[in-house]
């Protein structure tokens, strides 16, 4: 499991309070979004186009910058957070995870460590 359910909602309310909002595709528009420096990563809802509560979160995409068109997709099913498709090698996503996770730390939405060693 990349990350955990809390861990995921941390995220998305951590991007949807601090970041901003942009429109990555047709289906979504305008929904949170924060810049990584070396990739992007927006707030998608259940249902388009647009997020307007944390509480409708249901994946966060990421895309690399540059974008190469390879996507990764967090997505909550039920309890648990799949990846779908799996297009980045697992060291990118984890480092995108870190980095995801240290944001929401850092936006006071995670307690404790953020990626404990």
């Amino acid at each position: 499991m990349p990350m955990t359910v809390v861990q995921f909602e941390a995220v998305c309310r951590a991007i949807f309070e601090a970041g901003d909002r942009q429109t990555y595709c047709n289906r979504f528009n305008d929904n949170p979004h924060v810049d990584a420096g070396w990739f992007e990563a927006w707030v998608d809802p259940a249902r388009a186009p647009r997020c307007r509560t944390p509480e409708e979160a249901a994946a966060l995409t990421l895309r690399p910058i540059p974008f190469e068109g390879n996507y990764a997709r967090l997505i909550r099913a039920g309890d648990v957070i799949e990846v779908e498709p799996a297009r980045w090698t697992a060291l990118r996503l984890a480092h995108a995870i870190h980095w995801l996770l240290d944001y929401a730390y850092r936006a006071g939405k995670l307690s404790g460590p953020p990626n404990p060693r």
